[in-house]
């Protein structure tokens, strides 16, 4: 048996992996129609959406297939995320690499397998969707096509509501987690959009490599000091939304502070402009409309600087 070698990109295909927060989450009708719709599209027992993590390949959706998860060193997905082409072993029987594997010499007895990439924006194999028989067979052209046009909507659905570069909500999920909020809020009931701009921050990182590790850092800050925001999203540009209550305890220019200082002690002095925006669900403005005055707020006069801290802090 050959294992799947490791990707030279393997550093930066499990971040993207991790951002999109989808890894030991529950069944979802979405991906289950896409696994169901393969087995009789292409008439075969197995189908499978499977993402390799670092040790393991685990499936968020597999029909006709009993198992959560198995081990990367002996999955066919390990080898099909090496390139961006359908992987395809017509009889594993007859294939060197997989004859003595333990998914063909037992359950679920592997002889057909053809896995099609799911590439994400950012240009990761972070998994595979994958149809299995227990009898040989050639794929055919149309359903290679069929296939790979599958695996793009399934990564479409994954990345609809994550900003790749931090990990944090996009601009779509934003609008959705506004709404929501809004929507079940009392007529009365305030919430606040935080704004940030910290390009000024990120240029001053001397490379790409530090660029990503500081927003990393600083989205992971975010999500820890602000645990009971609505949404908390990277708008691109290096401009950050956060949507949530203010409340008097917890001053929302000292949140960001410690933010900023648990990432990088240098922020309390960095160049990072703020403003806000408050909204009620009587205001009967929707998030969309909202956000075309974000995108304009840091062009115009109501963006400042971070205030300095109170010394009392």
């Amino acid at each position: 048996m050959e294992a799947p070698r490791i990707p030279s990109n393997e550093k930066e295909r499990l971040e993207t992996l991790l951002r999109l927060r989808i890894l030991d989450t529950p069944s979802d009708d979405r991906y289950d129609r896409y696994t169901q719709i393969c087995t009789r599209l292409f008439d075969v027992p197995i189908a499978v959406i499977s993402l390799v993590d670092k040790y393991r390949q685990w499936f968020k959706s597999a029909c006709g297939l009993d198992a959560s998860e198995t081990p990367r060193k002996i999955s066919f997905c390990g080898h099909a995320i090496l390139n961006d082409d359908i992987f395809e072993v017509q009889d594993a029987l007859q294939d060197p690499r997989f004859r003595d594997n333990p998914l063909v010499e037992g359950a679920p007895n592997i002889r057909f397998y053809a896995g099609a990439p799911l590439n994400t924006p950012n240009n990761q194999n972070i998994g595979t969707l994958c149809i299995i028989d227990s009898s040989p067979r050639p794929l055919g052209e149309d359903e290679r096509v069929m296939l790979k046009n599958l695996a793009d909507m399934v990564v479409d659905d994954m990345v609809r509501y994550i900003d790749l570069a931090t990990g944090l909500d996009n601009r779509n999920a934003l609008i959705v987690a506004g709404d929501n909020a809004l929507a079940r809020a009392r007529p009365d009931q305030a919430f606040h959009l935080t704004l940030l701009n910290v390009a000024g921050v990120i240029e001053q990182q001397p490379d790409r490599t530090r660029k990503n590790d500081w927003r990393d850092r600083f989205a992971s800050h975010l999500h820890d000091h602000f645990a009971h925001a609505a949404s908390i999203a990277h708008l691109g540009n290096d401009q950050y939304c956060i949507m949530h209550e203010r409340h008097a305890a917890l001053p929302v220019f000292d949140i960001l502070h410690h933010a900023c200082a648990n990432t990088d002690p240098k922020l309390q002095t960095a160049p990072i402009y703020v403003g806000d925006i408050d909204v009620r669900r009587a205001d009967s403005i929707a998030m969309e409309d909202l956000l075309r005055e974000v995108d304009g707020l840091f062009f115009c006069d109501n963006a400042q600087p971070l205030p300095e801290m109170d010394g009392k802090h």
